[in-house]
């Protein structure tokens, strides 16, 4: 199983300091291999579909997932990543949230109806270090949707995040200079690419070290995808 992740580093150059700011990762993609869920009425629903697919954030999940029995499965009516917090008050703010591993609230089929991911006797999570799912959601038309188990076929199913990425240690805060080095790691072992601002990605390992920054607000992003 390879997935992968990415986070991002904020650094401001100016006449006087240059700030190194921290941000949270940006959403996890779900994993290309372990990414589906099973319900006894309508069998898989595949969360990394083609033209779809699921993001997972640090506060709530974005996309669609996709049912053969029951057709697209959205997750929220939000689509604009970073932080956010469905109010589920209406049919215009409405969809499941991440509340430390604990998912609540709701996805939608226009076929199946709402889906509760926090049902009574239920209940779906998200390990926090190992991205794997757990649990199970509810379908007033179909019933249980199971996100870990054994299936019919004896096969494991489980749908998982990426690896996490951490800046070890955080940069300093301050510094006038144009060039520096980020360390990080992840939290399993993982191939990286690193890249400046708008340039392009390519593989790197830590320290990470920039150079030639002028005046300004860049950007260092980093990737790892799991070995």
């Amino acid at each position: 199983m390879r997935i992968q992740a990415a986070i991002k580093t904020l650094v401001m150059l100016c006449c006087i300091a240059l700030p190194i700011i921290v941000n949270a990762a940006p959403g996890a993609p779900i994993s290309s291999t372990n990414k589906y869920a099973w319900s006894e009425a309508v069998g898989w629903s595949n969360f990394k579909p083609t033209n779809g697919g699921v993001t997972v954030y640090d506060d709530h999940l974005e996309g669609k997932a996709w049912s053969d029995g029951i057709g697209w499965i959205k997750l929220g009516s939000y689509s604009g990543g970073g932080v956010y917090a469905y109010a589920i008050t209406s049919n215009a703010d409405w969809g499941v949230n991440r509340i430390e591993g604990t998912l609540t609230g709701f996805g939608w089929s226009e076929t199946a109806g709402w889906i509760n991911f926090k049902p009574t006797n239920g209940g779906v999570t998200v390990n926090a270090a190992t991205g794997v799912f757990d649990g199970t959601a509810w379908s007033e038309a179909v019933g249980w949707i199971h996100f870990k188990g054994t299936a019919t076929n004896a096969d494991t199913y489980i749908a998982s995040t990426s690896p996490t990425i951490t800046l070890t240690p955080t940069p300093i805060s301050y510094s006038n200079q144009a060039s520096g080095t980020i360390e990080f790691s992840a939290n399993e072992a993982s191939t990286f690419q690193c890249k400046v601002d708008s340039g392009s990605h390519a593989a790197c390992t830590s320290p990470f070290s920039y150079s030639g920054l002028g005046n300004g607000l860049h950007t260092v992003t980093i990737k790892a995808q799991n070995n």
